[in-house]
């Protein structure tokens, strides 16, 4: 007597298929999480230098408008949140602190894998950069 496995075939890639595509779908976000990231790291730092040239009062509009140019042709990728602001950077053998631009851009990235964990779809990037002291 002859027995057919047809059916054992289709019964093992009913339950390896979907592991499968968790894992590719999977490593495919993480790519987009490094490509996300490493776009929000530029539009920081295009947002500081921006921005440093800015007047004071303008700096958080010069800053937005720097990182949505930035990131305004990516498909992928939409910014959420751009945040600047000066915190005073100590010196060494100095009495007064110079101050410290920072620069922090918030973007998403789309989700690939149906789940809903906020940090598979959301990076943040900061830049920070040593501010000449006003004389």
């Amino acid at each position: 007597m002859r027995r057919t496995t047809g059916g054992q075939t289709i019964v093992e890639a009913a339950l390896v298929l979907p592991m499968v595509l968790v894992l590719l779908l999977g490593s495919m976000q993480c790519v987009l999480l490094a490509y996300g990231a490493a776009l929000a790291r530029f539009a920081a730092f295009a947002a500081l230098r921006a921005s440093a040239t800015a007047a004071s009062g303008a700096r958080p509009a010069t800053a937005r408008a720097a990182a949505f140019k930035v990131l305004s042709g990516v498909p992928a990728v939409t910014m959420l949140d751009v945040a600047t602001g000066e915190v005073p950077l100590p010196l060494r053998g100095a009495s007064l602190a110079a101050p410290r631009m920072t620069c922090t851009v918030v973007a998403r990235v789309p989700r690939l894998v149906p789940l809903r964990l906020s940090f598979l779809s959301t990076v943040r990037a900061s830049a920070a950069m040593p501010m000449e002291p006003a004389r």
